[in-house]
């Protein structure tokens, strides 16, 4: 979460379409699941260092699951590949 909270300052630093590079990010997209499941007028949770997102400038909601779907099969492909390189009989 530091990672990202450092880079996605850095594209919106720079502006034009590096500061649209942010809506690829999991935090921001996270972050657009978590305002829609917010109960009341209360603010919704992060572990973002810094202030909450506007609702307009979060995704819609269903562009941000399919974005933390894509993201979560990369990362099941990627346990997959390290798990069948790796040499358990040994």
């Amino acid at each position: 979460m530091l990672g990202e909270g450092i880079v996605v300052a850095i594209l919106k630093g720079l502006g034009g379409t590096w500061s649209d590079l942010r809506d690829l990010m999991i935090g921001h997209n996270a972050a657009s699941l978590l305002a829609v499941n917010r109960i009341g007028n209360l603010e919704y949770n992060t572990l973002a260092a810094r202030e909450l997102p506007r609702a307009d400038e979060l995704p819609d909601v269903w562009i941000a699951t399919l974005v933390l779907l894509l993201y979560c099969a990369l990362f099941i492909a990627i346990s997959f590949a390290v798990f069948q390189r790796r040499d358990i009989r040994g």
